[in-house]
Formats: C-alpha cells, structure tokens, sequence
C-alpha cells in the first residue's frame, strides 16, 4: 500500500467524522461516523512522519505546514464570525501535524538538550486545546521514531491508555473548558484500526497532488459547517 493510497483512506476517513460531527445528530449514527473518523489522524500522522524522513527540505516542509495551518485558522476564523460556531484552534488538524513535526525534529538533532522543548510543545498543544493535544504530536513522534510495527503497536496501546483511559489533561487540569476532547471519548480506541493500513504501508509515495490535502481540509471543512447553518440550525 502506497502512500497516496494511505492518503485517500485518511481523508475519505475525516470527511466522514466531520459528517458526523456537524451534520449527524447525536445516537448510534453519530457515533459510528465519529469511530470511522478516528483512523484519520494516525494516517495523516504517518504522513508526517514519513514526509520528516524523506523530505530533502525539511525547513521548506516545516513552513508549508505552517502557512497551512494560518490559512485554516483564518478559514475558522471566518466560519466563526460568519456563523458563531467557535472553533478556533480546536478544529485545526494543521496544528498538531505542525507540533508534531517540530517535536519530531527536535528530537532527532544531535544536541540532545533540546529534546527538551518538546515538553513546552506538549504543554501549549494542550493548554490552547489545539485538535489531538499532547496525544496528536506524541503520535507522530512515536510514528517517526519507531519503524517496526509491533512496537508501533504497542506505543500507540500506550498513548492510548495515557490519553482515553487515563486522561492526562485532566490530571494536569487541562481538560477543555470542563469535557474532555474527542481523542479522549472511548471510540477514540477505534483509531488503532489505522494499524492496517501503516502496517501495510511498502514505504513508496504513489502519484499524488501535494497541495490537494492542504486546500481540501479548510475548503470541505467549510462547506459542512455551512450546510449545517443553512439547513439544520
């Protein structure tokens, strides 16, 4: 399985859960479009990690996440003014992936001391509430540090426990405004199906637009939060 093919599972998968999120009252529906939604983020995590990995500009990498990530917030920014749905910070999956890609990069440099800026990462990617938190930068640390699959597995059961069954934002009295975020509902367990596909992964790219990810992710965003304003509001 290539990574274009990985690609198209993670983004037919976040469509899905964001379906679900705004557009699909809550019950066994709702919940079942959320569940599938969870293998996204470990796909676009591994999308990460491996774009750290081969990219031959890692700088450049680095600053197209970041433009992705204030062109999304403008996006829900604008969506908010236009319709008042806060979203802000929580609703931007560039955050994260851009988190985790630094964390990832401090990690791996020579200088070991700064391995420890990751921890202020962490702390500000819970502290604002950004989408994923702690959990999302940890993953594609996990993801770019481990290669094998069977230890992949088992930090990912780790992560898990840390972060659905023990949620560490609320021990440290970060939890999101009193409820806990998505990543911490229990379906979150279902995201570990995205074991599949990485397992699967044969480390080759497949034919793909890069920028399409990047423009389809505030473009549909947008479009379901509007539909939900003009017919379900």
């Amino acid at each position: 399985m290539n990574m274009r093919t990985i690609k198209w599972i993670g983004i037919a998968a976040m469509t899905i859960d964001h379906v679900g999120a705004f557009l699909i009252p809550p019950g066994t529906l709702n919940i079942v479009f959320r569940a599938i939604g969870r293998i996204a983020y470990p796909l676009f995590a591994l999308m990460v990690a491996e774009g750290f990995t081969h990219t031959k500009d890692r700088t450049r990498y680095f600053l197209r996440l970041l433009l992705c990530a204030v062109v999304s917030e403008a996006v829900i920014a604008v969506l908010f003014l236009a319709t008042g749905m806060n979203l802000l910070l929580q609703a931007n999956v560039f955050l994260p992936l851009l988190f985790g890609f630094a964390a990832l990069w401090l990690m791996t440099r020579k200088q070991r001391l700064l391995s420890l800026a990751v921890l202020p990462i962490l702390f500000v990617a819970e502290g604002v509430h950004t989408s994923y938190g702690a959990y999302g930068v940890l993953l594609i640390v996990l993801l770019g540090l481990i290669p094998t699959t069977g230890l992949r597995a088992a930090g990912f059961v780790l992560l898990s426990l840390v972060f659905i069954d023990w949620p560490l934002p609320q021990a440290l009295g970060l939890e999101n405004g009193g409820t806990i975020h998505v990543f911490e509902q229990w379906y979150q367990w279902f995201a570990l199906l995205a074991l599949g596909p990485i397992a699967l992964y044969d480390g080759t790219r497949g034919r793909f637009n890069k920028w399409f990810f990047y423009i389809y992710y505030p473009a549909h965003l947008a479009l379901i939060v509007l539909i939900r304003f003009a017919f379900f509001a």
